[in-house]
């Protein structure tokens, strides 16, 4: 798919990382495959990247486009390969190839050989590449001399990528001001746009609070310091707000405690009836307060959650179903466990009278198109499911894996659900009850620090 504009170009590519190592239960460090392109190929020869390749008109979305090349170029398929992120896509200009390039970026994990996939075996890379190596992803740069491609380095793609300490290293290596903020912002912005998406609007949230302390604490002071002054100033900077974050959850106790407190003088002598869903740190620090502050009696029912059988204190009331959210959008719609919405609706017809409150902290406002449903491992769900006389689980009964028996269903493990703004009477954040208006006006704000720090990049 190629175009010329201004002289230039346009060339829309795929760059796909593979990856091994990231899954919190690996014994190995993470690594990222590098493979270096051979003679043959047009561009950056003899240059480490990653499996790339142009999107043709035949691939039906830049998705497909990645699932081919790396077929083409190292014969992995789905079965030892599993898509953990797409980022978002991004372009440069080459100058000396009068060249656009819009990237469009994966991140693969490479199946191991204990759950099904061919592993480090099964990648034999084709004629574009001479060679192929893993790699230290935090030791892979731009630079000439480490000789990647342009573009190459997987900013953030592995969980856990310390902002403080990259912008503190930034500090020192960046003697500009101007260059240091543009770059911290450009790795805020590919640590959101690249990071989990089910928790985009809590990790926006807390990156536009640090960019803001650092905007106000450090940029000012820039030029009375020496790189390394700079660099204990952006941290000391970032470790005061993860310290003062910490306190949230007693802020957000405190405004549950007043509402409590309210409460009381309306239901008499009747038990405050709370339901709740799951696991909440969140809700189990306002049930346990709230039960030793007040003398009144409780009524409160905790609801099982699936597939993992969670069950610590999340919720509350005869007048209240609390739910610890995930994400809540610019109109109030709140996205929660699997469960909160059978929840919500079970409490509007049993009780119509009951309202049912959101507590959760403000950094889960999100004010953007919401992520995709995020699909988990299956087995989570299919291997509680034992029959009775039988080893057999349900998912072989509903998707036969043998080729010639039929398949009659599909087995998908999905964490979260969404309750309509509709469906919710009130919102409780650390600074008290918000109404969906108030949700709107927040979140606008939000929408209006992140374009003041990410749009001209």
């Amino acid at each position: 798919m190629e175009n010329t504009i201004a002289g230039l170009t346009r060339r829309h590519v795929v760059s796909c990382f593979i990856f091994k190592g990231l899954a919190p239960s690996s014994a190995e460090p993470p690594r990222v495959a590098l493979f270096r392109r051979s003679s043959k190929v047009r561009t950056y020869q003899h240059r480490l990247a990653p499996i790339s390749g142009s999107v043709e008109k035949s691939d039906a979305t830049p998705l497909d486009a990645a699932w081919r090349e790396l077929q083409e170029e190292t014969t992995l398929n789905s079965r030892s390969l599993q898509l953990r992120r797409q980022g978002k896509q991004y372009s440069f200009i080459d100058e000396a190839l009068k060249r656009e390039w819009v990237i469009f970026p994966f991140a693969f994990d490479l199946v191991p050989l204990e759950k099904g996939g061919k592993g480090e075996a099964g990648i034999k890379i084709d004629w574009e590449h001479q060679e192929w190596q893993w790699h230290n992803p935090r030791e892979v740069t731009d630079s000439d001399e480490f000789g990647g491609v342009p573009t190459s380095r997987p900013v953030s793609a592995v969980p856990g990528w310390s902002m403080t300490l990259t912008i503190a290293t930034l500090s020192v290596e960046v003697q500009d001001q101007a260059q240091w903020w543009r770059q911290a912002r450009m790795i805020a912005w590919n640590i959101w746009k690249n990071g989990r998406e089910s928790m985009g609007a809590a990790i926006l949230n807390v990156l536009i609070s640090s960019l803001k302390r650092l905007e106000s604490l450090v940029l000012p002071k820039w030029d009375e310091m020496q790189s390394v002054e700079r660099g204990k100033l952006i941290e000391k900077v970032l470790a005061d707000y993860t310290e003062q974050r910490q306190g949230v959850n007693g802020d957000i106790s405190n405004a549950f405690n007043t509402l409590i407190a309210e409460t009381e003088t309306r239901v008499a002598d009747r038990p405050i009836r709370i339901l709740t869903l799951s696991a909440s740190s969140i809700i189990a620090r306002c049930l346990v307060d709230a039960i030793v502050s007040t003398k009144h009696s409780f009524d409160i029912r905790i609801l099982e959650s699936r597939p993992l059988f969670e069950g610590l204190a999340r919720s509350t009331t005869r007048r209240y179903s609390p739910e610890s959210a995930d994400i809540i959008s610019a109109n109030g719609d709140t996205c929660n466990k699997i469960g909160s919405l059978p929840a919500v609706l079970s409490t509007k017809h049993v009780s119509p009278g009951a309202k049912v409150i959101v507590v959760a902290d403000r950094e889960k406002l999100y004010p953007f198109e919401p992520p995709p449903r995020e699909e988990n491992d299956r087995g989570e769900v299919t291997e509680s499911w034992k029959y009775a006389e039988s080893t057999a689980t349900a998912e072989e009964a509903i998707v036969s894996s043998e080729l010639d028996a039929p398949s009659i269903g599909n087995v998908k493990n999905l964490y979260f659900e969404w309750v309509e703004a509709g469906f919710i009477d009130h919102y409780l954040f650390e600074d008290g009850l918000k109404t969906a208006t108030d949700v709107q006006r927040l979140a606008s704000v939000v929408e209006g620090d992140a374009s003041r720090y990410f749009d001209d990049l």
